[in-house]
């Protein structure tokens, strides 16, 4: 089987997901089949909601985020509100396995090879690319300069996590809060705390953060194994020492320091970053609960 067979595996519901109309096929349970309302990311809507309802195809569009931010989860919002046709990618794909009508999701496009070989299809009026990176500085320019429009999304509040919540899972507004509290903005980490609660009953809180290794602020394992390497370290340090001390990537690292620097957790300085006194608590605090 070659590079690009990818769609004719019996792994296909990995690489491809199609949307016909409304209706979903093959979507994961938590999700609801039907994707009428997106909740959260206003300043993204508000950018797009012009060209949901024009007459030509909607506009080749790049979508930024951190991982699990909802990037697919928007692409695939808007194919529903137009009511096209949609396939999803992981990139690298071959473009002539692409479809020649409706939505394109290509998901990790930095990691597209020979993305000059794209444009006949970017320059389809038939067909509209969307394109998901977390990493744009990764994108060629020449890549980046054929989407007419770059959306970003940010991390959702506690209030759309609650609608989420409540959206996906039946239980207590309590509840739901307490969930999207856990997971920091994140829809794919409310996902998974969703998925366990309903195994083991949506009150049983404390059972389920510790199923998930996910505390009620929404550090998971590793944003805690940062931490302590940085304490471990007892001084700043610089990203690759961080990542080499844990083992771990750049990239990895870099993903989950956004959350424990807004968290006063971590300090960034001119000579790395470092634990701050608030990390040093929060670590103490979690050695006594153990």
């Amino acid at each position: 089987m070659g590079e690009w067979d990818r769609r004719e595996d019996e792994s296909v519901n990995q690489w491809s997901r199609r949307l016909i109309g409304d209706e979903w096929i093959d979507r994961p349970s938590t999700r609801p089949k039907v994707i009428m309302e997106y909740f959260g990311q206003e300043s993204a809507k508000s950018q797009i909601q012009p060209f949901l309802k024009r007459v030509e195809g909607f506009p080749n569009t790049l979508i930024l985020g951190r991982p699990g931010i909802g990037k697919t989860r928007l692409a695939r919002w808007i194919a529903s509100q137009r009511k096209e046709e949609f396939e999803e990618f992981l990139c690298p794909i071959n473009p002539d396995s692409l479809p020649s009508l409706g939505i394109i999701m290509l998901d990790e496009a930095h990691k597209q090879k020979h993305p000059e070989w794209l444009w006949t299809i970017m320059e389809s009026e038939y067909v509209s690319v969307l394109a998901a990176t977390t990493r744009p500085e990764q994108l060629e320019p020449s890549f980046k300069s054929r989407f007419m429009l770059t959306v970003t999304l940010k991390r959702y509040s506690i209030g759309s996590m609650t609608e989420m919540g409540l959206s996906i899972l039946d239980m207590n507004p309590d509840s739901a809060m307490l969930y999207a509290s856990a997971s920091a903005g994140n829809p794919r980490q409310l996902e998974l705390i969703l998925a366990v609660a309903k195994e083991l009953g949506a009150e049983n809180h404390e059972e389920v953060l510790s199923a998930c290794r996910i505390t009620a602020d929404g550090l998971t394992e590793y944003h805690i194994e940062v931490l302590t390497a940085l304490r471990k370290a007892g001084r700043p340090i610089g990203l690759s020492s961080l990542a080499g001390l844990l083992y771990s990537d750049e990239q990895t690292v870099k993903d989950a320091e956004p959350l424990l620097i807004e968290m006063d957790l971590v300090s960034l300085r001119s000579n790395g970053r470092a634990l701050a006194r608030n990390g040093e608590q929060y670590l103490s605090r979690l050695e006594q609960t153990d």
